[in-house]
């Protein structure tokens, strides 16, 4: 190689190492900024939270009368409490990620490709109930000295359930402020920390889900609809009782709150007394379980299920656009009503709805309808879900 193109290389060296490197102090201070504006934003929402519960907590002293809810129900609740209906013979809309707060820059920031799929917000939790969100959905990341509530720990962070105490007070609240109301299914789904902090635990650590079972009772009290209460003297696991329609009646539920949890952590939350007579929240076990975990499909009377139909959101969309979308309720999906089971569902994801779909979902039979467009978000997207009711009778 002749001294000219041994120059020329050594150029061409230089200025890639510049690139590179330029491109990484580029990356770093992006992925600092990230960081350190989430502390910030997270500061501001901890706040925000504070001085929200604050505004909410007089109202406990105020004297309530027992309300109507029937507006709420596309059916004669009053009539459903006579003729005996049941707790899972209902269904609910609720929402995704209830907690998430209006999103701001560091999210668009982070989420450079992903963007479009966390524009998504809500009104708080109180608001919610109001107007008849009566499901909600709680992300939790353990602390050693609390839980918080986010959907993300970096990014997309926006949240008004922050401190997931303060959320649960919050819903607490709201309960002790409506006297009579329809039953509140709140999900609590463990997360990971990817960017942990000094006092960071997992859900799974030594003593934490205990904790978090203490809090629950500590908040909601003798209002808990739990395991034990399924079960009774009569039924040895959770699928025996659902199997049985042992789920209690829809007047019996008044004023009670069901919490249940997702994920794979249920198998260690149940491995903390396999009779389940002692943990507060349901486990909700997926209806096809891998190797390691068969067995516990005898604690099964919660699922999850996201894909109501064969095809997925995406796949429908598609479809439809052709003319061919189908609307086949999935085997998993037909497998879990015939075991009787509570079932939580999607009926879209942001940036992926279909209006058509929307009373299919509902026929098919699912007890938590979780969507990211519910009926009083008019002023935040183009499209809400057409619905004026929010709970629904499944032989209706």
């Amino acid at each position: 190689m002749d001294r000219r193109k041994k120059r020329m290389l050594k150029k061409v060296i230089a200025v890639s190492l510049i690139v590179v490197f330029s491109i990484g102090v580029i990356l770093s201070a992006w992925a600092i900024g990230i960081v350190a504006g989430s502390k910030v934003k997270l500061l501001e929402y901890e706040r925000w939270q504070a001085d929200h519960l604050e505004e909410l907590r007089p109202r406990l002293l105020w004297n309530f009368a027992q309300r109507d809810f029937s507006g709420y129900c596309d059916f004669d609740l009053y009539q459903a409490y006579l003729d005996g209906v049941k707790y899972n013979d209902v269904q609910f809309l609720a929402t995704h990620n209830s907690y998430k707060g209006k999103p701001g820059p560091l999210m668009y920031a982070s989420e450079l490709l992903n963007y479009t799929k966390y524009g998504y917000y809500f009104d708080p939790l109180y608001e919610q109930l109001e107007k008849g969100i009566f499901s909600l959905e709680l992300d939790i990341y353990p602390t050693e000295t609390g839980f918080l509530c986010m959907h993300k720990t970096y990014g997309d962070i926006a949240t008004t359930g922050y401190n997931m105490a303060l959320a649960l007070e919050e819903i607490a609240i709201w309960s002790s402020c409506n006297v009579g109301h329809l039953p509140i299914t709140i999900m609590i789904e463990p997360k990971g920390w990817v960017l942990r902090n000094k006092d960071s635990m997992n859900m799974t650590d030594p003593g934490v889900m205990e904790r978090f079972d203490k809090l629950l009772v500590d908040t909601f009290g003798d209002k808990l609809y739990t395991p034990a209460d399924m079960l009774g003297d009569t039924y040895s696991n959770l699928s025996e009782a659902a199997a049985a329609d042992a789920w209690p009646s829809l007047l019996s539920m008044r004023d009670k709150i069901m919490v249940f949890s997702i994920t794979d952590r249920v198998y260690q939350y149940i491995d903390l007394d396999p009779s389940m007579k002692t943990q507060i929240m349901f486990p909700a076990i997926k209806m096809v379980l891998d190797k390691d975990h068969e067995g516990y499909e005898i604690h099964r009377a919660v699922t999850w299920i996201d894909e109501t139909f064969e095809m997925d959101k995406q796949e429908l969309l598609r479809a439809e656009k052709k003319g061919n979308g189908k609307y086949d309720v999935s085997e998993v999906f037909q497998q879990a009503l015939e075991e009787n089971l509570l079932i939580r569902t999607r009926i879209d994801m942001y940036e992926y709805f279909s209006e058509a779909a929307v009373p299919l979902v509902i026929a098919a039979g699912g007890n938590i309808l979780a969507t990211d467009y519910p009926p009083h978000n008019n002023d935040r997207t183009d499209y809400v879900i057409p619905l004026e009711k929010t709970v629904f009778l499944k032989s209706n």
